[in-house]
């Protein structure tokens, strides 16, 4: 796009989005968090860029068995069966969790937020993750950390902005194919991320921003 512009490609301008300087808060979140936290995007418009629900709930389970960080769980109405399986814990029955342990620090929005709220909840985030989708851009724009799962879409030209370094992609040789549906593989690029490269990643993210 630089080059289509007339720019430097040696030296990029810094480019700034308006979104950064965003000063509200959302009152879906404010009485319930009481430390930082990480916002998880549930999906995308694109089936073959969607991450596996065991991986989500592995993930989300593990950041908040630290007790450090609580979880926002984002995305749209095609995701609130998911969001509430995860929410209710029915993949970890053998924990056998009380009623008041199983929310955890988990805040499900999926399908509850405006546009303008769910910039808000990005940008009070400490961190983002989540496929290629459009609360990652949302993310770079107002300048939270976001760490992207990449399969059938192509980092090198739609990362991002500003979170390159926290993209994740796997070595499959079919990807990028740029098919919205996977064609007969299975998903492999997204099931071949592991959520332990996610944490990974997002140690990093947060160790960035100084949590």
């Amino acid at each position: 796009f630089i080059k289509y512009m007339g720019l430097s490609v040696l030296h990029p301008p810094e480019f700034g989005f308006s979104l950064v300087d965003l000063n509200r808060s959302s009152p879906k979140i404010a009485a319930q968090i009481d430390r930082p936290f990480i916002a998880v995007v549930m999906g995308s418009s694109w089936d073959s860029k969607d991450w596996m629900f065991d991986k989500y709930c592995r993930l989300v389970d593990k950041i908040l068995s630290s007790g450090e960080m609580q979880v926002v769980l984002l995305g749209d109405k095609s995701k609130i069966d998911q969001a509430q399986r995860l929410e209710e814990n029915q993949v970890f029955p053998e924990k056998n969790l009380g009623s008041s342990d199983k929310n955890r620090g988990l805040i499900n929005l999926v399908g509850k937020t405006s546009l303008l709220e769910l910039v808000a909840i990005l940008k009070e985030a400490a961190a983002g993750m989540g496929p290629d989708s459009g609360p990652g851009h949302l993310s770079g724009a107002v300048g939270t950390p976001y760490i992207s799962l990449f399969g059938p879409t192509s980092p090198k030209r739609v990362a991002p902005y500003g979170c390159q370094h926290l993209v994740i992609q796997s070595d499959v040789s079919c990807a990028p194919c740029n098919k919205r549906r996977c064609p007969g593989l299975d998903k492999i690029c997204m099931s071949s991320i592991s959520v332990g490269a996610v944490e990974t990643k997002l140690a990093k993210a947060l160790d960035s921003s100084n949590i």
